[in-house]
């Protein structure tokens, strides 16, 4: 995570690649839930990376409308991947990526990434 943070903006376009990788992770990588593919972790830390210092909100738009679920984390997960392939959640990132590049700059105090208005470069 060091490193990612350290190569700042240019880390989102290579964890965007690494979305579509299959393998499977040998350990939990969270508490309580079920092992995960190294994709769906490189979707965790982008998402993870977008959200305030608070923990509470992104800062960025949702790339997936939001859903109501009441179930644990994990659960809602895998109800959302029953929906969405990991090729379809890389498409939506790719796209976010494309459309937004330019505006995406690092809040060194809040330590996340944010998306300037659009007459607004950083």
């Amino acid at each position: 995570m060091d490193q990612i943070v350290a190569d700042g903006k240019s880390a989102i376009p290579v964890l965007i690649t690494q979305i579509t990788d299959s393998r499977w992770i040998a350990e939990p990588v969270y508490d309580f839930w079920p092992r995960i593919r190294a994709g769906e972790l490189a979707h965790f830390i982008l998402q993870d990376l977008f959200v305030d210092e608070n923990g509470e909100h992104g800062t960025m738009p949702a790339l997936f409308p939001p859903e109501n679920c009441t179930e644990p984390a994990w659960v809602c997960w895998e109800n959302f991947r029953k929906q969405h392939s990991l090729r379809a959640i890389q498409a939506r990132w790719e796209a976010f990526w494309v459309a937004n590049q330019q505006r995406i700059y690092w809040d060194k105090q809040a330590r996340c990434f944010r998306v300037a208005a659009p007459n607004r470069s950083q």
